[in-house]
């Protein structure tokens, strides 16, 4: 019998984290849903489901996690009671309701372990290795300058090039320390490797994990995530790996912000092994901020437009929870006035 414990991919966002995720998804022990995105949403929020070590609050709090997971966004189609989930797996903090929701997918897909690909990983992976022990992480980095362009097309979130490369750089170095404290239990992967050599890399990636080879591991199941592919973010998850799909970068930058994300880049460029192809001495002038906030802004608008029914859906998905959370505080207000 194998591991049960978690398997987190953690990496900066646009770095191929969901290919990744659906070709571990396709091993028949391995259930990697679509991120639900937990580790955002709730963190902050967690003070209107206080106490959380009392039925009632930690019940209050798997429903509204239970309520964004089956959302048209993620489409988990958990049916499930949210009461019984807490007395089953005995929820009484954040961390034990993250893990049972996952584990209630994973039971519903019929698998061993659960693949856990969430946004900001980075910032929870400690929390989460120290509380589920045996839990495995793969670190997956993608070379900053496509990363970049990468989120020049993206429909919402929109980071100036230069908040993009600054991201990628904090993001590196708070992966690359995980990496150092937890040595054994942390695999790094480059998303260059993965689809230049999807059955060598994802060959490699099972070994590691302590799971059999398994020739589905090794290319996108169209099929099987249609259902996850309605979104612009995610449309490639029907298509075949796409074996060229870096240094799209050149090209695509004037040289200077080519010459500016490498500047910025380049301590953990050198740590992860890409070189850099300017001088990178790259200054910001004295306008610099303001001119990418501007095109920046230009470059939203537009997107939006063209994905609009995507930043609808997840408009919706954000007025929902906002609902839940103030219902939550209504009865704190009604107090107040008293």
């Amino acid at each position: 019998m194998g591991s049960s414990a978690p398997i987190l991919i953690m990496s900066s966002e646009r770095s191929g984290s969901n290919l990744l995720r659906t070709l571990l998804s396709n091993h028949t022990d391995l259930a990697g849903p679509m991120a639900a995105q937990f580790l955002n949403l709730f963190p902050d929020r967690l003070d209107v489901f206080e106490p959380l070590d009392e039925e009632e609050g930690a019940i209050a709090l798997v429903e509204a996690m239970l309520a964004v997971a089956n959302h048209q966004t993620f489409r988990w189609g958990l049916a499930i009671d949210a009461a019984q989930l807490v007395r089953d797996h005995g929820v009484r903090d954040f961390l034990g309701a993250f893990d049972a929701l996952y584990r209630a997918w994973q039971a519903m897909d019929g698998a061993r372990r659960y693949v856990c690909k969430e946004n900001r990983l980075f910032d929870h992976a400690p929390a989460l290795m120290e509380r589920f022990p045996g839990t495995q992480v793969l670190y997956l980095v993608r070379d900053p300058r496509d990363y970049v362009l990468s989120w020049q097309k993206a429909p919402i979130l929109n980071n100036t090039p230069h908040e993009a490369a600054v991201a990628w750089q904090r993001e590196q170095q708070a992966c690359l320390q995980i990496e150092a404290r937890y040595p054994t239990a942390v695999k790094r992967l480059a998303y260059e490797q993965l689809v230049q050599d999807p059955a060598g890399c994802m060959t490699d990636v099972l070994e590691f994990l302590g799971e059999s080879p398994q020739a589905a591991c090794f290319e996108v199941q169209g099929e099987k995530n249609e259902g996850q592919a309605w979104s612009s973010f995610w449309k490639n998850l029907t298509q075949p790996v796409l074996s060229e799909n870096f240094h799209k970068f050149r090209g695509a930058f004037p040289a200077r912000t080519l010459e500016m994300i490498e500047t910025v880049c380049l301590p953990s460029m050198r740590a992860l092994g890409y070189r850099p192809e300017t001088s990178h001495r790259w200054r910001p002038g004295p306008w610099f901020a303001a001119r990418e906030r501007r095109l920046a802004a230009r470059n939203d608008a537009r997107l939006r437009r063209e994905h609009a029914s995507t930043v609808r859906v997840i408009q919706e998905r954000d007025a929902m929870l906002h609902g839940m959370i103030q219902a939550r505080y209504k009865p704190e207000l009604g107090q107040g006035r008293g």
